[in-house]
C-alpha cells in the first residue's frame, strides 16, 4: 500500500511541475496533457458518425428525431450519440422536420466561440 501511495504522490508531483512550468510563460502544455487537437479531431469523427445515423433515421422516417437533447436521439433508437463531450460538457441536439444540429462547446468549454464543434443538417 505504501508503494502505491508513493507512486501516486510522485506522479502528482511530476504532473504539477509540468503544469506549473507551462503556466503563463507562453510555453505550450505537452501534447499528452493537452486535450486539444487530437481529442478534438477524434470527437469530430464521433459527431460525424452520429450525424450519419441521424440522416439514416431521416431517410427511413421522413424526418430527423424530433426535439431537444439526447433523449430525442435515444427515443429514436440512436444509442451511439454522445451525451457529453471529452471536456465534460453536455452535447446539444436539436431536431425539427428534416433539420438538426448536434454540437459541442469544444475544448475551451464555452459556447459560441471559434472552437465549437457542430454538425448541422448532416454537413
Amino acid at each position: 500500500m505504501k508503494v502505491n501511495s508513493l507512486l501516486f504522490a510522485s506522479a502528482c508531483a511530476i504532473a504539477s511541475a509540468v503544469l506549473l512550468s507551462c503556466g503563463d510563460s507562453g510555453t505550450e502544455m505537452p501534447a499528452g496533457l493537452n486535450p486539444g487537437p487530437p481529442i478534438r479531431g477524434a470527437f469530430r469523427l464521433t459527431l460525424d458518425a452520429t450525424a450519419q445515423e441521424i440522416r439514416a433515421y431521416a431517410r427511413e422516417n421522413g424526418h430527423v428525431p424530433q426535439g431537444e437533447g439526447g433523449q430525442a436521439l435515444l427515443a429514436a433508437g440512436i444509442r451511439s450519440a454522445p451525451v457529453t463531450d471529452p471536456w465534460g460538457n453536455p452535447v446539444r441536439y436539436s431536431g425539427e422536420g428534416m433539420r438538426f444540429t448536434l454540437a459541442s462547446a469544444g475544448p475551451d468549454q464555452q459556447w459560441d466561440t471559434k472552437d465549437d464543434l457542430s454538425v448541422t443538417d448532416g454537413e
